[in-house]
């Protein structure tokens, strides 16, 4: 789990050894967050992208007057 940019420990493993899941359950559950993890990391990429992109071409003071 995170709040932010903070990140804090989850082991979703060790949780879902908790539940009463099939094996197959299990490795569906943990490659779905594995998809899920990626994906937020590259929607974040692109957002750093995007906002540096966007400070590069906005107006400076000097040019807008």
């Amino acid at each position: 789990m995170s709040t932010g940019n903070q990140k804090s420990e989850f082991n979703l493993e060790e949780k879902l050894g908790q539940l009463n899941l099939t094996p197959s359950q299990r490795e569906h559950a943990v490659g779905a967050m594995r998809v899920a993890t990626d994906a937020v990391e590259v929607v974040g990429a692109i957002t750093a992208a995007v906002k540096r992109l966007a400070g590069a071409l906005s107006l400076k003071p000097s040019v807008r007057a």
